[in-house]
């Protein structure tokens, strides 16, 4: 199973349509800040959280992903959870959910980490990226409860992935 994950796109909608068909995945995720109305095309058959800058756009705080042979993952954007901070509240409440995954964006940082056996991935924003030039998203790859992760800049090449700072 292939996982896209991107956020904080921030009104952008051609660069999401083509990192879409760049990468024809099973399931697309995109962990809010979108600023884009819950009826856009381009996020049509994407599974989308709310974000701090999406006014009034039908969208839910988060969700729950069911990937593949009982592997969940939590979508949420993370400013309700201080992530800016640390990652204390998200790591207790994917603790909470018992998932495999979660995913979250706000920071604009990618990277991923390992906490208490669930990844926390962050595929960093394709518009304003914090941490470098690279505006990133980030490609999840399941198979027999295996994964690969791999971070992409805007172009498609690969980018080295970063461990996320729990503080």
């Amino acid at each position: 199973m292939k996982i896209l994950i991107m956020s904080d796109t921030h009104g952008l909608t051609n660069e999401i349509e083509t990192i879409k068909k760049r990468h024809n995945s099973d399931v697309v995720v995109h962990c809010g800040d979108s600023e884009l109305a819950s009826d856009a095309l381009v996020l049509d058959g994407v599974e989308v959280v709310k974000g701090n800058c999406d006014s009034a756009n039908g969208f839910v705080e988060e969700i729950i992903v069911d990937l593949d042979d009982g592997i969940t993952c939590l979508v949420t954007h993370g400013h309700l959870y201080g992530v800016k901070e640390n990652l204390q509240k998200l790591i207790d409440r994917a603790e909470e959910l018992a998932v495999n995954f979660c995913f979250f964006g706000h920071t604009h940082i990618a990277g991923a980490i390992t906490i208490n056996n669930t990844i926390f991935i962050n595929p960093g924003s394709l518009k304003t990226p914090q941490n470098s030039i690279e505006k990133t998203y980030a490609i999840l790859e399941i198979q027999d409860k295996a994964y690969n992760l791999i971070f992409y800049n805007q172009e498609g090449l690969e980018v080295k992935e970063k461990e996320l700072q729990i503080n």
